[in-house]
């Protein structure tokens, strides 16, 4: 995990999402290098900026009734602290939306982020 600046860190396609890590840098951004590089866009993206979850997207998942719903929420949430519209996350490799669902995980402050039993 590089530091980029206060509220940035960085994590390189072949570094896990270490949490602990997480929990000590206290970072608002997230940037993410992708395992399997997708183009959005007409853009080839290698990495993406997740940007801090808001207390909105908690309460969704929060209110998202059964283990299902709280998944497709999740992966909503994803998208939007991404920047990712719903396809464009659907169309990621199933290692970077794990290592997305880690970075999720840490922003809400739980073990384990509610697309890990599911989307797993």
């Amino acid at each position: 995990m590089e530091q980029v600046n206060d509220v940035t860190v960085r994590f390189e396609r072949d570094e896990e999402i270490d949490r602990e890590q997480l929990k000590v840098a206290l970072p608002a951004t997230i940037v993410v290098g992708l395992i399997s590089p997708k183009e959005f866009g007409g853009e080839r993206r290698t990495e993406l900026t997740f940007e801090e979850a808001t207390g909105e997207h908690i309460e969704k998942i929060n209110k998202a009734g059964n283990e299902r719903a709280q998944h497709e929420v999740a992966m909503r949430v994803i998208g939007e602290c991404c920047g990712l519209g719903p396809n464009e996350v659907k169309a990621l490799g199933g290692r970077d939306i794990a290592r997305l669902s880690d970075v999720l995980g840490y922003f809400l402050g739980s073990e384990s982020a509610p697309t890990d039993s599911a989307g797993r």
